[in-house]
């Protein structure tokens, strides 16, 4: 995020953060983009009776972090929103606020890399070849932050009360249980016309048709990113088309080097079953 890179942003954002108090039935929705964050957005919005007549996802789960640094927004702004609240955010725990409920959902580094790379070529003007985007990526050096040092940090979170962690691998492959742990975080039952509907808005299919209520440039007027470069593939595994052998033993030597381990792919916390 721009924001990041100035100095002022980055302290007003800390201002309000100050201000902000954080609710017992907030749901705090992190991972580190191109993760499946804005699917986490819709599932969290639906199981909590939520329907899709928003404009943009951002209508009913705000950005946590960007509008508040941009000056787009204030914490005395989230105050006056009607309960319970649900926010996204790539921000890792320790800039969080605390006292809500925590979702992190996490994907394979590799295919986060690829997303990733289309991501900056389609919204932030990338213009370099995979090869020079994946050596930044390695070394952290991207919007936020290492996708190594993200993914150890919720790590060291998992076992913590009121957090709930997720894999973008499982929800692929089999969505409805996520959609019952979200549901005990949430605090709500779901019964299985609601799961099914639930499943049906959230398909790939149904996020590809109706991707301008999900891409947040195309909610800024001066956007000039395209329509349809948002919700691109969804597919796991594509790394395995893209990165040559020795770019995935870099990978391995990277993870290995930060102590990164790989999270579980579904796990809720003991005080929330």
């Amino acid at each position: 995020m721009e924001w990041v890179q100035n100095k002022h942003r980055v302290a007003r954002f800390v201002r309000e953060l100050a201000r902000h108090r954080a609710r017992p039935d907030d749901v705090y929705i992190s991972s580190y983009p191109r993760s499946g964050t804005t699917w986490l957005q819709l599932l969290v919005h639906l199981v909590r009776g939520g329907e899709l007549t928003f404009e943009h996802i951002a209508e009913v789960v705000p950005w946590f972090e960007r509008p508040l640094a941009l000056g787009r927004t204030t914490a005395a702004q989230y105050a006056r929103m009607t309960g319970p609240r649900t926010f996204k955010s790539h921000l890792p725990y320790a800039w969080l606020p605390r006292g809500g409920r925590y979702v992190y959902v996490h994907r394979d580094g590799r295919d986060v890399a690829v997303s990733y790379y289309h991501f900056y070529r389609s919204h932030l003007g990338f213009q370099g070849s995979f090869e020079a985007f994946y050596a930044l990526f390695l070394q952290g050096a991207l919007q936020h932050g290492s996708w190594f040092r993200h993914v150890s940090d919720w790590r060291r979170r998992a076992d913590q009360a009121n957090v709930c962690v997720l894999s973008y691998e499982a929800l692929q492959r089999d969505p409805e249980p996520a959609l019952h742990a979200l549901a005990l975080l949430c605090q709500v039952t779901l019964s299985p016309p609601r799961v099914r509907t639930i499943l049906d808005c959230s398909s790939f299919a149904a996020m590809k048709r109706l991707e301008d209520k999900f891409d947040h440039a195309r909610a800024e007027t001066s956007s000039r990113v395209a329509s349809g470069a948002f919700v691109r593939s969804g597919r796991v595994g594509e790394h395995v088309e893209v990165l040559s052998e020795p770019q995935q033993r870099s990978f391995e030597l990277t993870m290995r080097t930060h102590g990164t381990r790989r999270l579980p792919e579904l796990r809720l916390s003991p005080f929330l079953r």
